[in-house]
C-alpha cells in the first residue's frame, strides 16, 4: 500500500487544477462556497436554488468536493458550480479553507457559506448579503435558532439554546 498523500499536497492539487480548469478570476461578485462529502442526494438541488443575482450583485457557486466517492462533484457540477474536487476526505475545515480561498483569488466582494445538505434555505441570501453590500455590516451570521426550523432532535435544540444564551450573556451582545 503506498504511503497517503500529505493534506497539504492533496489541497494544492486540487486548487490548482480548480484554477487551470475554470480560471483564477474575476469571478461573480458573490461567491457561494459549499463544502461537501458524499452529498450526490442534495447537492445539485442546493446549488440549483441558488439565485443568480443577490442584492443587485450576480452570484456564482464553488463546491469543494472532499473526497465523495459517490458523484457529489460530478451531481453539483451538473447543477452549475465551479468544482475543486480533493482525492481524499480532508475534513470540512480544510474544505471551506480552500472553498475561501478560491472565493478570494476569484476577487468574490461577499463570500456565502451554504451546506450541501440544504439545510439552509439559498432564498435567505438576500437577507444575509444586503446588509454587507449596503455597508451596514461586515459580517452577517445566518441563525438556525431564529425563524424557522427543521431539526426533529430535541437535544440538539436545546444545546442550541443553551449555548447561544451563554454565548450571549458572555460577548453581552444578542447571539
Amino acid at each position: 500500500m503506498p504511503p497517503p498523500v500529505p493534506a497539504i499536497e492533496v489541497v494544492e492539487e486540487a486548487v490548482d487544477a480548480f484554477f487551470a480548469r475554470y480560471g483564477s478570476g474575476p469571478g461573480r461578485p458573490v461567491c457561494v462556497v459549499i463544502a461537501a462529502l458524499d452529498e450526490v442526494d442534495s447537492v445539485a438541488d442546493v446549488v440549483t436554488a441558488v439565485p443568480p443575482r443577490v442584492a443587485g450583485y450576480a452570484t456564482e457557486c464553488v463546491v469543494v468536493d472532499d473526497g465523495s466517492t459517490d458523484g457529489t462533484g460530478d451531481a453539483a457540477a451538473r447543477a452549475g458550480a465551479l468544482v475543486c474536487r480533493f482525492e481524499s476526505n480532508q475534513g470540512q475545515g480544510v474544505a471551506l479553507r480552500a472553498a475561501y480561498h478560491i472565493a478570494f483569488q476569484r476577487r468574490a466582494e461577499v463570500i456565502v457559506t451554504l451546506d450541501a445538505d440544504g439545510q439552509f434555505d439559498p432564498s435567505e441570501m438576500e437577507r444575509v448579503v444586503e446588509p454587507i453590500v449596503s455597508g451596514r455590516a461586515d459580517l452577517v451570521q445566518g441563525s438556525r435558532r431564529l425563524g424557522r426550523s427543521e431539526s426533529t432532535d430535541r437535544w440538539r435544540e436545546f444545546g442550541v439554546v443553551v449555548f447561544g444564551g451563554l454565548v450571549s450573556v458572555l460577548t453581552r451582545a444578542r447571539i
